[in-house]
């Protein structure tokens, strides 16, 4: 079964095609790499706060953009990289949009 998917308009006037929404898989896959980065301190008695290595953000909106972007500008080739080489406010748009269809998915089930 083929996916939903919405196509927006981006601030450059191209073309996106991102997916409504994000697998279980998909969704582990993105979490892993917030979790994988955190580092806690376990030296004291109190629950110290986490904290991320540098490159967290990143290395995310790179798996946001290659897990939830189908298309960009009419084609489905090197997403990321094309990306990369636009403006700022193209990519940031784009992760923006990408973030959306992710949006809550770091809380665990109950």
């Amino acid at each position: 079964m083929e996916r939903k998917t919405k196509t927006l308009q981006t601030p450059l006037g191209k073309e996106l095609i991102l997916k409504e929404y994000v697998t279980a898989r998909e969704r582990n896959e993105l979490r892993a790499i917030l979790l994988g980065n955190m580092k806690f301190d376990t030296e004291g008695k109190e629950i110290g706060q986490a904290q991320l290595s540098g490159d967290t953000l990143e290395v995310s909106e790179k798996k946001l953009i290659e897990v939830i972007i189908t298309s960009y500008n009419g084609n489905s080739d090197d997403i990321l990289n094309r990306l990369l080489e636009s403006t700022p406010e193209e990519y940031d748009f784009v992760v923006k949009e990408a973030m959306e269809v992710n949006k809550g998915n770091l809380i665990a089930a109950k």
